[in-house]
């Protein structure tokens, strides 16, 4: 998040779930045991941080930014 307003974005979600954000962003697709294993490694359930980050995204970017099942793809487009 190069810019004061991305970072002030990235302020807006919850701390917790923020480097998981960071994490997601540096792919454009991620297989979904990829994911889990992300999570975990931060010490969240894979499903509360996917649903946090698209109520997150959804209120704040106007969509999604995580979309898939099997394979989840990262709506990076949405981040100004």
């Amino acid at each position: 998040f190069p810019t004061r307003r991305s970072s002030d974005l990235l302020d807006s979600l919850e701390p917790k779930y923020q480097k998981v954000l960071l994490e997601l962003l540096k792919r454009e697709t991620w297989q979904r045991a990829d994911f889990e294993a992300l999570a975990k490694k931060f010490k969240l359930m894979p499903l509360d941080a996917f649903d946090a980050i698209n109520g997150w995204a959804d209120e704040n970017l106007g969509d999604f930014l995580l979309e898939g099942e099997d394979a989840i793809v990262i709506h990076k487009n949405l981040i100004p």
